[in-house]
């Protein structure tokens, strides 16, 4: 039936929804390997094996099923998340560059590329382009805003980048990362109290750089 391979892709995506990684990545595998050409399988496949911390196994997966759809944007940008969540940032930068050579206007590459130069404190007048262009397909994406708020920090835009990060809280932002780039933009308009606020909530999220974090916050209530 030509609806089979919908049917596993379907059926994979419930395990995965549910957390059952091993379910959800041997359905994918097998129905990968039955119906190669159905590329949702690959991604599901994929996601699968990052959430069972095989990200190499998944990297691999990702580049054999871009042999098959070179220009594949869902593709691509599922590869650059995958370097980057298992730690490769400059190939993952490479991999969205290379996602905006095939769709100059994919919102998810370009926030992805200005964020990075932005992070990196490197051509932050073009991470401001790019990110701009993606608030503008995207303008209510809080995770953008953020991103908004973290270019106009380095470009020392400090009121701007404060009404972007206080956008982006009220859009619904809560990660670790969003309360401590609140904290770091508080901190450098002399807004103690807020900073404060900004470090405690972004700890209380347990973020990989929580010692970072700590360290910002202690610094803050010595003085």
């Amino acid at each position: 039936s030509p609806l089979y391979p919908s049917a596993l892709h379907q059926k994979s995506r419930i395990y995965l929804q549910a957390k059952q990684y091993d379910k959800a990545y041997a359905v994918a595998s097998d129905g990968r390997k039955r119906f190669p050409d159905t590329k949702e399988l690959w991604g599901v496949e994929a996601y699968a094996l990052v959430k069972l911390n095989k990200y190499g196994e998944a990297e691999k997966l990702l580049k054999k099923a871009l042999e098959r759809a070179p220009k594949d944007e869902e593709l691509l940008f599922t590869l650059g998340s995958v370097q980057d969540e298992g730690g490769k940032k400059d190939e993952a930068m490479k991999t969205m560059e290379a996602l905006l050579e095939v769709s100059p206007k994919n919102f998810q590459a370009m926030n992805y590329v200005g964020y990075s130069l932005a992070e990196k404190n490197t051509d932050v007048k073009r991470a401001l382009v790019l990110i701009t262009a993606a608030l503008e397909q995207r303008p209510d994406a809080d995770y953008i805003v953020d991103s908004l708020a973290w270019v106009h920090y380095r470009l020392g835009n400090l009121e701007e980048a404060w009404k972007a990060i206080n956008r982006c809280i009220s859009l619904g932002g809560d990660e670790a990362t969003i309360w401590d780039h609140y904290g770091d933009i508080a901190k450098a308009m002399g807004k103690r109290d807020e900073a404060i606020k900004g470090y405690t909530e972004a700890i209380a999220r347990k973020p990989a750089n929580v010692a970072d974090i700590r360290k910002k916050l202690a610094e803050l209530q010595k003085k």
